[in-house]
């Protein structure tokens, strides 16, 4: 997921997993691992890859780990989207891992003296890290507290040293002087520590506060979850939840919020730094900054410091225990009243308050000049319930949270909102220009393109927020609950969510118009356009089939699912426009029922591989700035033939092969047989809530199993089929067919039937008799086409042929036809499939 400015990817040594020792390969704590490209850092960093979904992993969550296997074939099925495998520190399991880097000389293999000497020391299983330039060392033993980082004696490099809440890439080329297995080396990290770590932490002057005395045993006989608990029904509990819960409602930034949390978790655990670390790192406010690099240390390195060396006291378990620390950074609470969860109301008299004047004294709201009055209604603005505005760090944009959905009208909400605290008469268009710009400087109003949007595995629907992990029966906890302005969902699902909801016609339709062997995919891919902000199976799903077959009742289901706010409707040459690609942001899915020849252009379709591939891409609306952003958008299109690509698409261009999810609709339906009102049944209401959990248990098994089912694996098989859905049909009639007014007149279904026989015999994918028909029609072979021929088989007359000549290369006609069955049920061109259903066979 690299940025279109940033530079290439940094090369790796690879992955080689022969020589891996089993006492790590034995143990689920495997993941995946990425480089993504960070901006404000201006650096490439590794992101930890869950290989069951596809999603991000966490150090803290082992139900993101997996099996060394499984991480080693996920890596191998998605080595374009992946860099190599990890594995996880756990912290009980007594694995511990030395990371010794910019101390090998990539162009010898020789390390520094210094490195030589620790790895010596540890005489463990040790590889090269995949920059080239480092060791990673897997040894048995324990981290002592006081820190995991410090300097090497040698020029720029340094060691960190992990046993818990940490992951180590793993590369597989072990350096051939080091044992091949994990071995015991308790008193060797320590020592280590002691010289290289505990020393540079101890320079750190952390001296003072919670940290100046050992831990008392009273709290360490404390599991973490009572200590919580303990935090939260303390005197100023709701504030201690309200940062574990990750609201940082009332702090200026996020980093102020972290912090305060730090000075109650040094107070409870007594300045524990190891503990310190564990618990945030299950809080709602940890994210990826707290292992960010700060030199020497990490962010959250640096924050723990500070809380143990500015809290002075400590919880004292058993006599009521001390006062906890007042989180520092919260904004000033004053103004009532207040509503009944404690937010403060728009309304003048609370803007008095607010701004300090007392009318009552004679004081008026129109004595303060515009920027002291956006000043005061900002401040009480960030108290309230009602109104939720934020500012987009590298747009300006204005944000507003308004019926569980955040929309970009800040503008109109700020409007209403000074309107109503200063009163209409004290209002004017300057203070709402300098209430915005409180807005734009205020930090606590910040967000960015991250900020924005529901985290993946979760969607919002009509009645709240759907975690779709528990609603696919894998998770824990309910699977519904109200929408907060904290989720940033952009759009709703026009849609209730109910567990109990099921819809028999839809099931019945799909069954009727999706190839079989493939039903199961097409219901993981409309699960997969609930999966938003991420792109991590790379895939668009065409449907193919001659028309009146159930693509398009298929496709405007879909849409209706999903919403108009939710979707876009962009054919794929139009990818070539700035605009067309900006429209494509925060959505869903874009649905075009007709991907045809002439829809498709070289520009187009290069940036259709990045729009399915989450490259990042730039888009542009009219008049407006051009932006970047990582495109989320499923694709679905239709066609009733696969349009002929290979004067834009070469054969070995795997990048376009590669991205699509070919599904057949095989089945005519002659017009006495459509239900007019179909469409209609299943786009109701009750039956759009079982269409929605249909999609959440295909979604559900897509992210466990990790790719669709029964779908072409490599971009070969994909580009054979795609290839000879229209090839084959010109193919035959061109070697096998001529025009001959003696022969016997033959049914388009007869005709067919001769066709698929040599399709068989030559291994080539068969086209439906519609479009064979079509085609032969359309050849420049006059075959005596007529809509009404007599021939011996049948009864009645029928569409066939009068001319329809066999080369010596055609299979043997009377053989083909005594292979029938001799049905003598109607053959009509427009009533049978299209054929792909012999791919693979």
């Amino acid at each position: 997921m690299s940025s279109a400015d940033s530079p290439p990817e940094p090369e790796t040594v690879g992955f080689s997993p022969g020589a891996i020792p089993e006492a790590l390969t034995s143990r689920e704590q495997w993941i995946c691992w990425r480089f993504d490209w960070k901006d404000e850092r201006d650096e490439w960093t590794k992101v930890p890859v869950d290989p069951r979904t596809g999603g991000f992993a966490k150090t803290t969550d082992p139900d993101t780990w997996t099996s060394f296997a499984q991480a080693a074939e996920y890596h191998r099925r998605s080595a374009s989207d992946t860099a190599g495998l990890g594995f996880v520190f756990k912290g009980d399991d007594m694995i511990v891992g030395v990371d010794l880097d910019d101390c090998r000389d990539p162009s010898t293999g020789e390390p520094t003296d210094e490195a030589r000497s620790i790895i010596e020391r540890l005489d463990s299983w040790t590889e090269v890290s995949p920059s080239g330039t480092g060791y990673h060392v897997f040894a048995q033993g324990v981290i002592p507290d006081d820190g995991s980082r410090g300097d090497m004696d040698t020029g720029s490099s340094h060691i960190e040293m992990y046993d818990q809440t940490r992951f180590f890439t793993v590369t597989g080329d072990h350096v051939g002087t080091t044992p091949g297995s994990v071995t015991p080396a308790p008193g060797v990290v320590k020592d280590l520590h002691a010289e290289y770590v505990a020393d540079d932490t101890d320079a750190g002057g952390s001296s003072g506060g919670a940290g100046a005395s050992s831990t008392p045993s009273e709290i360490q006989d404390i599991d973490d979850a009572d200590l919580i608990e303990t935090a939260k029904n303390a005197e100023n509990g709701d504030k201690f939840a309200q940062l574990w819960n990750g609201n940082t409602a009332g702090y200026p930034s996020h980093s102020e919020a972290d912090q305060a949390l730090c000075n109650y978790l040094a107070f409870y655990t007594g300045g524990d730094r190891h503990r310190m670390d564990r618990l945030f790192r299950q809080s709602g406010l940890h994210r990826e900054k707290w292992d960010e690099d700060r030199g020497a240390k990490t962010y959250g390195e640096l924050t723990i410091d500070t809380a143990i060396t500015s809290v002075s006291d400590q919880y004292e378990p058993g006599e009521g225990g001390s006062s906890p620390p007042e989180p520092k950074g919260l904004t000033d609470e004053k103004g009532d009243p207040v509503d009944d969860d404690g937010a403060a109301v728009v309304r003048p008299d609370n803007f008095c308050a607010e701004a300090g004047i007392n009318p009552s004294e004679g004081e008026h709201i129109s004595d303060l000049n515009d920027k002291q009055k956006a000043a005061a209604t900002w401040r009480l603005i960030k108290r309230s319930d009602e109104y939720h505005v934020r500012a987009h760090r590298d747009t300006g944009a204005l944000w507003a949270y308004e019926s569980g959905v955040w929309e970009s009208n800040g503008e109109r909400t700020l409007q209403f909102a000074a309107r109503k605290a200063v009163n209409p008469e004290n209002y004017g268009a300057n203070l709402l220009n300098e209430l915005k710009a409180q807005v734009c400087a205020d930090p606590y109003a910040e967000i960015d393109d991250d900020t924005l949007g529901l985290e993946p595995g979760a969607v919002a629907v009509e009645n709240g927020y759907v975690d779709l992990r528990a609603a696919a029966g894998d998770g824990d906890g309910d699977a519904l609950r109200p929408l907060e302005p904290e989720d940033y969902a952009l759009a709703k699902l026009p849609v209730e969510y109910d567990p109990d909801a099921t819809s028999a016609p839809w099931r019945e339709f799909v069954a009727d118009v999706v190839e079989s062997e493939k039903i199961d995919a097409v219901q993981e891919y409309v699960g997969y356009t609930l999966h938003r902000g991420e792109m991590p199976f790379n895939r668009a799903l065409l449907l193919v089939g001659s028309g009146a077959n159930g693509k398009s009742t298929f496709l405007n289901v879909v849409r209706q699912l999903l919403g108009p706010e939710n979707t876009e409707t962009k054919p794929v040459h139009k990818f070539d426009k700035d605009n067309a690609v900006a429209d494509l942001y925060g959505k869903l899915a874009n649905i075009d029922a007709d991907l045809s020849e002439g829809s498709l252009s070289s520009r187009g379709l290069a940036t259709f591989k990045r729009l399915v591939g989450d490259d990042r891409v730039t888009g542009r609306h009219l008049y407006e700035d051009a932006f970047t952003f990582e495109p989320a958008a499923k694709h679905l299109y239709a066609c009733n033939q696969v349009p002929d690509v290979s004067n834009i698409v070469s054969d070995n261009d795997t990048a376009f092969w590669r991205r699509w999810v070919i599904v057949q609709f095989p089945n005519y339906f002659p017009p006495r047989d459509r239900d007019p009102t179909l469409e209609g049944t299943l786009t109701s209401d009750a039956h759009l809530s079982g269409v929605l959990n249909w999609a959440i248990e295909g979604w559900g098994r897509l992210m466990e199993q990790g790719a669709f089912t029964n779908i072409e694996t490599t971009p070969d098989e994909t580009r054979r089929l795609w290839q000879s859905w229209g090839d084959s049909a010109d193919e035959f009639l061109s070697q096998c067919v001529e025009t001959d007014p003696r022969t016997t007149n033959l049914t388009t279904g007869e005709a067919w039937e001769v066709y698929k026989e040599w399709c068989r015999r030559e291994g080539k994918d068969a086209t439906g008799q519609r479009d064979f028909t079509n085609t032969a029609k359309a050849s420049d072979v006059d075959l005596g086409y007529k809509t009404s021929v007599r021939t011996k088989r049948h009864r009645s007359p029928r569409g066939g042929y009068k001319a329809f000549g066999l080369t010596d290369d055609a299979p043997d006609l009377d053989a083909v036809l005594a292979d029938d069955d001799g049905d003598d049920t109607d053959d009509d061109d427009g009533t049978m499939g299209t054929g792909l259903d012999s791919f693979g066979s």
